[in-house]
C-alpha cells in the first residue's frame, strides 16, 4: 500500500494561478523518517504567466460566452478555476482552448498544472498525464518557466536535489525581482535545502550511533 503524501503549493494567491497541491505518492518500504519528512506540508506558490491579468471564474464564463471559439476565453476561464481549486473544471477548459489554438506552450503547461492535482502520481514522478502535458509545452516553448519548475520539483522529489536546485537557481535568472515566479523558486528553493538538512542530520546521527566504541566506555 502507498501512502499518499501532500506537497502542497498553497501560498495565497497574488496573481494569476493560486493555491496548488501535488499529491505524490512514497513508495512502500520507505524509511519512517523519510514518510515523515516527505508529509512536511512545502508552501510554494506557483508562477502566474508573465502580465497575464486575473479574471474571476464570473468573468471566464462571460468570455467564453462572448467568444466561444476563442481559445484565450477558455484558458482565462481555466486560470480562473485553477485559482479556485476546481482543478477538474481547470483542465476541462484547458482542453477545450487547445482544441482551438494546440501550438500555445502556456495552455499546455496551464493543463500539465490542472492535472497534477488529482491524477495519481508514480512514486516520486508526477502523474503522467501532466508530465506529458509539460512535456508538449517544453516542445512548444523549452523556456516554459511553469513546467521547468515542476519538472525540477519532480528531481528534487527524487533525490536529484542538485540538478533540481541548478534549474531553480537557472529559472530564478529569469524571473523579475519580487514576481510571484520569484517568491515561488525562492520558496521551493528554502524547502528543498531545510529538507535535505533534516535528512543530513539524522543520517550523521545514525552513523554515529553505529560507531565503535573506545576500549573502556
Amino acid at each position: 500500500m502507498k501512502h499518499a503524501l501532500r506537497l502542497g503549493l498553497v501560498l495565497p494567491a497574488v496573481a494569476g494561478v493560486g493555491a496548488l497541491l501535488w499529491w505524490v505518492q512514497q513508495p512502500k518500504g520507505a524509511g519512517d523518517d523519510t514518510q515523515a519528512e516527505a508529509q512536511t506540508l512545502a508552501q510554494v506558490q506557483f508562477m502566474a504567466p508573465s502580465g497575464a491579468a486575473a479574471v474571476s471564474i464570473e468573468q471566464g464564463f462571460a468570455l467564453v460566452r462572448a467568444k466561444p471559439k476563442d481559445a484565450a476565453a477558455w484558458r482565462e476561464l481555466g486560470n480562473a478555476q485553477l485559482k479556485a481549486l476546481k482543478f477538474r473544471d481547470a483542465e476541462g477548459s484547458y482542453n477545450k482552448a487547445l482544441a482551438i489554438d494546440p501550438r500555445r506552450a502556456e495552455t499546455w503547461s496551464a493543463l500539465g498544472e490542472a492535472r497534477i492535482q488529482f491524477q495519481n502520481a508514480d512514486g516520486a514522478n508526477m502523474p503522467p498525464g501532466a508530465a506529458e502535458a509539460f512535456r508538449k509545452a517544453l516542445a512548444l516553448d523549452p523556456q516554459d518557466p511553469r513546467s521547468r519548475f515542476y519538472f525540477a520539483m519532480e528531481k528534487d522529489f527524487a533525490g536529484q536535489h542538485d540538478a533540481a536546485i541548478g534549474e531553480w537557481l537557472n529559472l530564478l535568472r529569469e524571473v523579475p525581482a519580487g514576481s510571484d515566479a520569484d517568491n515561488s523558486i525562492r520558496a521551493a528553493i528554502t524547502a528543498s535545502v531545510a529538507r535535505n538538512q533534516k535528512l543530513i542530520a539524522r543520517a550523521i546521527q545514525r552513523a554515529s550511533e553505529a560507531q565503535p566504541r573506545k576500549i573502556g566506555e
